[in-house]
C-alpha cells in the first residue's frame, strides 16, 4: 500500500509549475529568447515541452536551444522514416526535490542541416 496521497501529487505538479513560471518568467525579460514550446504537465515533478508548429528543422532547432540553455546534450533516436530529438534535464524545483524538464520533437529522418544534433 502506498502512503502517498492525491496532495502529494498536486504539490509534485506545483514545484513543477514553478519552475515553468520561472523559466517563462526569465526567457520574457531576454532580448533573444528560446523558441515558444507547448508544455505539458504529464504528473508528478515533471515537464514536457514541444516546439510549436513549425518546419522540422525549425522543430529540431528548437530542441537544440533549449538544450543549449539548459546545459543538456539533445538525443536523436531513429524511428525508421522519422527521428525523435529529445533533451532532459533536471531542474530544481527547491532546496530539495528537482523537476525534470524534457524537450522533445519528431521530425522527418535524413532532412536536417548539418548540427542537428547527430
Amino acid at each position: 500500500m502506498s502512503d502517498l496521497t492525491p496532495a502529494d501529487h498536486h504539490l509534485w505538479q506545483l514545484d513543477a509549475v514553478n519552475v515553468l513560471e520561472l523559466i517563462l518568467r526569465t526567457e520574457a525579460r531576454k532580448a533573444d529568447v528560446l523558441p515558444p514550446l507547448a508544455w505539458r504537465l504529464p504528473g508528478g515533478r515533471e515537464l514536457i515541452g514541444e516546439p510549436h508548429p513549425g518546419t522540422d528543422q525549425e522543430r529540431a532547432d528548437a530542441v537544440r536551444a533549449w538544450g543549449r540553455s539548459l546545459g543538456a546534450p539533445v538525443k536523436v533516436r531513429d524511428q525508421g522514416d522519422m527521428e525523435r530529438h529529445t533533451m532532459t534535464c533536471p531542474v530544481a524545483a527547491n532546496a530539495h526535490h528537482m523537476v525534470e524538464i524534457t524537450v522533445t520533437a519528431t521530425v522527418a529522418a535524413g532532412i536536417l542541416t548539418d548540427g542537428a544534433g547527430r
